[in-house]
């Protein structure tokens, strides 16, 4: 697979559990090769529009674990009211 062509801005303030970031128009680019990543390497992939943040790009594994995550969350804070 050929390496992807990140952004080359100080990205040092996010959470290190990103394992890219690239621009816009190089992910429209390599589009097959983020996706991959992330398909197989669980790589987790942020997208950058005039160096800000604007998607991010994981696993369906990693999406999984959010929306539970974000279920959980959910019903504990309903549970916690109802007391």
């Amino acid at each position: 697979m050929p390496e992807l062509q990140m952004k080359k801005e100080d990205t040092s303030w996010f959470d290190p559990e990103v394992d890219l970031f690239i621009s816009a128009a190089n992910c429209r680019n390599q589009f097959g090769e983020v996706r991959d990543a992330a398909r197989y390497d669980g790589k987790r992939t942020v997208v950058l529009e005039h160096g800000k943040p604007t998607v991010a790009i994981v696993s369906v594994g990693d999406l999984r674990k959010l929306m539970l995550i974000k279920k959980v969350g959910l019903y504990g804070m309903l549970a916690a009211r109802l007391k």
